[in-house]
């Protein structure tokens, strides 16, 4: 706070930084002032406000010092402001200047890495999470094999569009499987994948185990899954004939047998278990057919609903089974080995 008449100014307050004490002065002091200025600082004694003048007085004392002007002080005083500050005039004022040399950058030739498969396995991981099972260079020429979880032709545009832009000159071709179908190949051509070098398979997930199927393991698995959709049909044989001599209530526990050896034959194909007239559960069918894409989802919900009705009962109240229903689900189960069936004739047996 500061009062100002013509030629007197009066600080009540005083800050820290003297130029702001000096612009207060200024205004007074102003260009075509002929009168002399007078400048009061209020203090008490013994407050802050006293230690604050003396702050300021060596504040103004530096500065001249450093550059320069008519009243430049020949001596300095610091009292209580320490040393630290005669400190970095001495580094200001005594320390030698080292020429400063500055060399034109020079742009280096950036060389761009060169693409390897590895890396680009690296790329698929990231860009399809969860969906890449296994990357490798093929036995023979220059292609490449990718192995995803399932629906290979979902991927196979979005894999070669960033294969194109990773492969900028040697784009090498790609060849896209399901597990089941790379299983498959490793069996049939077991020797020549045997001779390729290790570091040739530059990915494999955890969810895809080692190849380690010989071609007769392989065709030993398979032959058990034909064997067990033949038994299957011949149980759902003995269930329509049952329902054309009028007693659909019957045909319940030859139907339930049927969808067992149906289910588990399926899934001998996919891994390795023996076909049987127990139901396997339904989150494994989920897991291990529906999701992977070897069994509808349309399929699996008929399935399901079999599996409900040809429960035994629960209660002596139940209603029984009708005609129409048993036709029903004599056609499910018939449709479940057909599909199976249909895998066996594609897998070559």
């Amino acid at each position: 706070m500061n009062l100002q008449a013509a030629d007197l100014v009066i600080n009540l307050d005083l800050p820290w930084n003297p130029a702001v004490l000096e612009q207060r002065i200024g205004r007074a002091h102003r260009h075509g002032q002929l009168n002399p200025v007078h400048v009061v600082n209020l203090i008490a004694q013994g407050t802050i406000e006293e230690r604050m003048l003396d702050t300021l007085a060596a504040k103004r004392n530096v500065f001249g010092s450093v550059f320069g002007n008519e009243d430049s002080p020949t001596a300095i005083s610091f009292r209580d402001s320490g040393q630290g500050l005669l400190k970095r005039l001495d580094e200001m004022l005594g320390a030698e200047i080292k020429p400063v040399v500055e060399l034109e950058p020079v742009a280096e030739a950036v060389v761009a890495p060169k693409p390897t498969l590895r890396a680009f396995a690296d790329l698929l991981v990231a860009r399809f999470p969860g969906r890449i099972l296994l990357v490798r260079k093929a036995p023979s020429g220059d292609g490449v094999f990718v192995v995803v979880d399932h629906e290979p032709a979902e991927l196979r545009g979005k894999i070669e569009s960033l294969a194109s832009e990773y492969f900028v000159e040697a784009l090498p071709g790609f060849h896209l499987m399901e597990q089941e179908g790379y299983r498959a190949f490793v069996a049939l051509a077991g020797k020549v994948v045997e001779r390729a070098a290790p570091e040739d398979e530059v990915y494999r997930a955890p969810a895809l185990p080692a190849a380690a199927d010989t071609r007769a393991e392989l065709e030993k698995r398979w032959q058990r899954a034909r064997e067990g959709f033949e038994f299957a049909a011949k149980r759902a044989q003995l269930a329509d004939v049952v329902l054309r001599g009028g007693f659909p209530e019957e045909t319940l526990r030859p139907l339930r047998d049927a969808l067992g050896w149906a289910l588990s034959s399926h899934l001998a194909l996919v891994s390795d278990r023996d076909p049987n007239a127990e139901l396997p559960a339904a989150r494994v069918i989920q897991a291990e057919l529906v999701e992977p894409g070897h069994f509808s989802t349309e399929l699996a919900a008929r399935c399901s609903q079999a599996r409900e009705l040809t429960a035994p009962p629960t209660t002596e109240d139940a209603p029984p089974l009708s005609t129409k229903s048993a036709e029903q689900l004599l056609a499910t189960v018939r449709a479940a080995i057909a599909a199976g069936q249909q895998r066996v004739v594609e897998q070559g047996l």
